[in-house]
């Protein structure tokens, strides 16, 4: 969707990141091609918590008594910086302490 608005507003002369801020989801090949600011979900690690708590079940345990949250990575581009100058730049910053080495649940 972040790139279908991408679109339209260049369609009517407008520039994300300097006229506007634009961010999308899911970090997509369109998104790092296009300079789309985005937030990459943790697959890796949403897979590994899936598969835990499955094997968990199968094994008899309790089912969770709370759902899991798990940080994405925010990965800003060109359009949301608003300097008519930005240079594309995949600088990642994790939130909170974690990281996206896809080792731990």
């Amino acid at each position: 969707m972040a790139f279908a608005a991408h679109q339209v507003l260049r369609d009517h002369g407008l520039r994300p990141g300097v006229d506007i801020g634009l961010m999308g989801f899911d970090d997509t090949d369109f998104a790092q091609v296009f300079g789309l600011t985005s937030l990459h979900q943790p697959l890796a690690e949403i897979a590994q918590t899936l598969l835990l708590y499955l094997a968990r079940a199968e094994s008899g345990a309790d089912a969770p008594s709370h759902g899991v949250v798990l940080d994405p990575l925010f990965i800003p581009r060109d359009s949301t910086d608003r300097s008519p100058s930005a240079q594309e730049s995949a600088t990642t910053y994790t939130a909170g302490n974690r990281t996206n080495d896809g080792d731990s649940p």
